[in-house]
């Protein structure tokens, strides 16, 4: 017998492997070269013209490599095979362990009465030649679309393409997909079991299996991929994994599904591989029973059956549960999330945080109550909106949470500091600290990670601010990453939107900002058909301030259903929050501003003419409501800012002359942006990552 143990001896023994047909893609010499070099402990044997791989599994379990078939023959008898595995075992003195064997195989026929076995998940099989006649994906299962409806096709090919890649190494694609997948979350992934990278690599270069990988159309970002073997006409769907970012495109259904069926319609044999599993159902025709055997000292490996039985009934239970592979490994983390209820910009910049990542997570809420009806679900396990500490201490042991993410809520992130909560703060306003601020103590220096928000360029003084912050990321900005699949309300288009925010601020309920700039707008469009968008709050006040305007709808909106208001409009005027300002630029080419409502709004408009490509600007049309003439207000608190805009704003009430100045304005033509800076979306994305690092240190630490 020939024993087989590393690159060199094997490569001696090519021609002997080479000689021998196999029937499946584990039984070529290319597949059996990709085990050796990924695994340094694999052996392969080699006796008599009968050839398999193993690879030690610990002091008294050898592994065979090659499931489907374990064992490689030109006359494969029950004779053969005992005499050969006397021979194994003989030699290794180590007991043989053949997990999934496949029923319709010949080592499985041959030895089922003669060697320990137990039945363990099927895998599924589909014979696309048969599926129908028009060659018409729907046609396929057509009882359960629920899951993969057409609509989520067209949403895939509308942003995505596919290329396939052979005999090219691949690291780099798979490396950069699993870094945002949930299988890296979950330690599930081919950056932590770094031998299937190599193997899998090595099948593609040596051009026994191929990779289909999907990018996004616009900017070709790597978005999923498909490993596939194909060998003797069949099909075996060997890795798929997608980056979570993309997740409600339905990338890795739509690779499994779709994508799979127009590369393979032909072939009426595709092994889907692995256990059962909800996109499967979808295509499956029939199943292939899988069993686990065993040569040897049953006894030793009777723990190894009680783990793998285990697995397979928690996999299969959560399968007729509905639940996707995912939630087999689920061990989410419990999140609080707290944000200042400063308008609606903060919640929003939540909102695009969970919209993100709440898969990731189990959510739950605290601090100020905040406006639930932006999200497009209340996602949140439980809440406790509350700002005293021992009642924030009880709800944070109750639910044993761990980590916090903190919008613009510093007192909040200061706390939860204080109790021992590892805490993500996000500032979107970093260019808003005043040296008052900084005195005062109000800046977070000292969280886990601060992450600031890229738009404008900090002052001097935010500058010396920012020196003394620990622990700085500064990230791209934060806003809704379904942004790009926006629908038009085409029903709706007739419309004006006017877009008000939350309205309430520090001592202002927004009632001035009604008289003095929504009253004169709506009078001016008396005959046109208007939408209100608003916080929930701020409904109530608009609903009873504007009840006579009988053309008027006032509307509170999920931060997705706003977009696509914006996105129908024929006009969009807006109060320049910056979250608003980010947001619909990406839907919408055009904008009016509505006057700042506070400091910040100032700052914001200018950042907001950069970036749509035109605009109009009704400003306060007074040298004392501009940032110059608020300079000498600029070190003081927001709050004392926004108090001296209230006062400073009231001379326009009743002014029949500013009333005239607003009607000027709707009245003359958009100007040209002189910039139109492209946004990069992807804020909340980092955000999540820098939560995830926190969580990875932490455990790496309680490891430690």
């Amino acid at each position: 017998m020939i024993t087989i143990n590393n690159i060199k001896t094997l490569e001696k023994n090519k021609n002997i492997i080479k000689k021998i047909k196999g029937s499946n893609y584990q039984q070529t010499y290319e597949n059996i070269y990709s085990i050796h070099l990924s695994n340094n402990t694999a052996i392969t044997f080699i006796d008599e013209n009968m050839i398999s791989t193993f690879v030690v599994k610990d002091s008294d379990i050898i592994e065979c490599a090659l499931n489907i078939e374990p064992i490689l023959s030109n006359n494969l008898t029950l004779q053969s095979i005992n005499k050969f595995l006397k021979k194994i075992y003989k030699f290794t003195n180590k007991i043989l362990y053949f997990p999934l064997v496949y029923e319709d195989s010949d080592f499985y026929q041959l030895t089922k009465n003669n060697i320990y076995n137990y039945e363990r998940l099927y895998t599924s099989i589909t014979d696309f030649s048969i599926i129908n006649d028009s060659n018409s994906l729907p046609n396929i299962h057509n009882d359960n679309q629920v899951f993969f409806s057409s609509r989520n096709v067209r949403k895939f090919e509308k942003a995505m393409f596919i290329k396939y890649y052979t005999k090219d190494d691949v690291k780099e694609v798979i490396t950069s997909i699993e870094l945002n997948s949930w299988k890296h979350l979950e330690k599930q992934d081919m950056i932590t079991k770094k031998e299937q990278l190599i193997y899998y690599n090595e099948l593609i270069k040596s051009g026994l299996a191929r990779i289909a990988v999907a990018y996004t159309k616009d900017t070709q970002q790597l978005v999923s991929y498909r490993i596939d073997a194909i060998y003797n006409n069949k099909v075996h769907v060997l890795k798929n994994s997608y980056d979570n970012f993309y997740k409600n495109y339905s990338p890795g259904s739509y690779m499994l599904i779709c994508d799979l069926f127009k590369e393979y319609k032909n072939y009426n044999y595709v092994d889907l591989y692995g256990g059962p599993g909800l996109s499967k159902r979808l295509i499956e025709n029939y199943k292939i029973r899988r069993y686990d055997m065993i040569y040897g000292d049953i006894e030793k490996t009777k723990k190894l059956e009680k783990n793998r039985k285990n697995w397979d009934s928690k996999n299969y239970d959560n399968y007729i549960e509905g639940n996707s592979i995912k939630k087999v490994f689920d061990k989410k983390e419990n999140v609080l999330v707290a944000t200042s209820c400063f308008g609606l910009g903060p919640v929003g910049k939540l909102n695009a945080i969970i919209e993100y990542s709440k898969d990731k997570f189990n959510w739950y809420a605290s601090g100020e109550e905040f406006d639930i009806n932006i999200f497009s679900k209340n996602i949140f396990k439980d809440s406790c909106f509350s700002l005293d500490k021992q009642e924030i201490r009880e709800f944070v042991k109750k639910y044993n949470i761990k980590y916090a993410i903190v919008v613009l809520k510093n007192k909040m992130a200061r706390t939860l500091k204080e109790l021992g909560i590892k805490v993500v703060y996000v500032d979107s306003l970093p260019f808003m600290w005043s040296e008052k601020d900084a005195k005062e103590g109000k800046v977070p220096y000292n969280v886990d990670v601060y992450c600031a928000q890229k738009t404008l360029e900090l002052s001097e003084q935010s500058n010396k601010i920012f020196s003394k912050v620990n622990n700085l990321v500064w990230v791209n900005p934060i806003i809704n990453f379904e942004i790009n699949n926006i629908l038009e309300k085409k029903e709706l288009n007739d419309y004006i939107l006017i877009n008000v925010g939350g309205l309430h601020s520090p001592n202002t309920d927004g009632i001035d900002y009604i008289d003095i700039i929504i009253k004169p707008i709506l009078s001016l469009l008396n005959t046109e058909r208007i939408i209100i968008t608003t916080s929930s709050a701020s409904n109530k006040v608009l609903r009873q301030y504007l009840c006579d305007y009988k053309n008027v709808k006032i509307e509170t909106l999920t931060q997705l259903d706003f977009l696509s208001y914006i996105k129908s409009c024929k006009t969009f005027m807006t109060s320049p929050g910056l979250t608003t300002i980010l947001e619909s630029s990406c839907v919408k080419d055009k904008v009016i501003f509505l006057p700042p409502q506070n400091i910040s709004q100032f700052y914001n408009i200018e950042y907001g003419k950069t970036i749509f490509n035109k605009f109009k600007e009704i400003t306060w049309n007074s040298s004392d409501l501009t940032l110059n003439g608020l300079a000498d207000k600029l070190r003081e608190s927001e709050k004392d800012v926004i108090i001296e805009i209230n006062k400073r704003i009231q001379k326009f009430k009743n002014s029949l002359e500013y009333k005239k100045y607003i009607s000027n304005i709707l009245k003359s033509d958009y100007i040209n942006s002189k910039t139109n800076k492209k946004i990069l979306y992807d804020g909340a994305k980092q955000v999540v990552n820098e939560l995830e690092k926190v969580i990875k240190e932490v455990g790496r630490d309680e490891i430690i």
